[in-house]
């Protein structure tokens, strides 16, 4: 986790975030919890915003950036589990959630398939990857983020 993860999530866990066992979690709003989140989704945005500036087609830039690309997705989708979750619309928080984790396994099936060296192997995974990201999108806009989902997966 890099130094600004590890200060946001510092921060967070003074918001609240996961509690000591047989302690009840605080019950925060959809809105705070929207919040909370897009300031996550903020930051995971700036971190992947310099991926995919590389155009080449060359595997091990490919297996560097989905590489990058799943552990950013990885971590934002630990922080966000991190924040006490609305007692509203938790069903299309939970889809949400499941979408994140979607796009971040089918990052490193991408990255899995650079190993490969077979373009055609990269591209089928590329497009599995797109599909996921386009389903964060559409629950991340059902849930009411204002920035979450928002993070494209660069082409």
């Amino acid at each position: 986790m890099t130094v600004a993860g590890i200060a946001l999530a510092a921060g967070l866990a003074a918001c609240g975030g996961s509690d000591p066992e047989g302690v009840e979690p605080e019950t925060i709003s959809k809105d705070e919890y929207v919040r909370r989140a897009d300031v996550i989704c903020t930051d995971v945005r700036r971190r992947l915003r310099p991926l995919g500036k590389d155009k080449s087609r060359a595997f091990p830039v490919i297996y560097r950036e989905a590489s990058a690309r799943a552990r950013l997705h990885t971590e934002k989708l630990v922080l966000l589990r991190d924040i006490d979750q609305p007692d509203s619309d938790s069903d299309a928080l939970d889809s949400y959630l499941d979408d994140v984790e979607a796009v971040a396994v089918a990052e490193r099936q991408v990255a899995a398939s650079a190993v490969t060296k077979n373009l055609d192997v990269v591209r089928g995974q590329e497009k599995d990857r797109d599909e996921a990201a386009e389903r964060e999108t559409a629950s991340a806009r059902a849930f009411g983020f204002r920035v979450c989902g928002l993070e494209r997966v660069a082409r």
